[in-house]
């Protein structure tokens, strides 16, 4: 609200639009209402809400520019997961070559050993035993290992060759 002496020091027109403003508030909060459609306009609207159109577009914009940096970043970051995870079954594999032929050492045998289980559990291959050379699918991934040969002191090494 507009105090006495501010109202005083403006000239006489500014007076009266400002005294029929502060009458139309006095009188809007009362609940009474006011005929005329000029009374309406000399409303201030103070502590108005919302935004306006142009910080909503800004938004968006930056948004855009967020996700057109963060999907390209998210899909590598998902290749790398599932390369990642591929490199930790070929040590598995890896592990699994080297217990099989200590077993056969400490049983004694002149023979090489038995291939071990390359079941990996259900993520791998829909459960199915892994075979070096065929494609292998995981989280929607392509994987592809190969095996080296195994002799009487070496076991079979598996690496990594492709995720498509």
């Amino acid at each position: 609200m507009w105090h006495d002496r501010c109202i005083e020091s403006k000239p006489k027109r500014a007076r009266k639009k400002n005294i029929n403003r502060i009458k139309y508030k006095q009188a809007s909060r009362k609940g009474i209402r006011r005929g005329g459609s000029k009374m309406k306009t000399l409303l201030i609207r103070k502590n108005q809400k919302g935004f306006t159109l142009i910080e909503i577009i800004a938004v968006l914009v930056i948004l855009g520019i967020l996700a057109a940096v963060a999907i390209p970043k998210y899909l590598d970051m998902r290749t790398d997961a599932v390369r990642n995870a591929a490199l930790g079954a070929v040590s598995e594999l890896n592990a699994r070559e080297r217990l099989a032929l200590a077993q056969s050492k400490l049983q004694g045998s002149n023979t090489v050993y038995a291939d071990p289980s390359t079941n990996l559990g259900p993520d791998w291959n829909s459960n199915a035993a892994i075979v070096a050379g065929t494609a292998v699918v995981f989280k929607g991934k392509n994987v592809t290992f190969s095996r080296a040969a195994k002799s009487l002191n070496q076991p079979a090494t598996w690496s990594l060759n492709t995720v498509n």
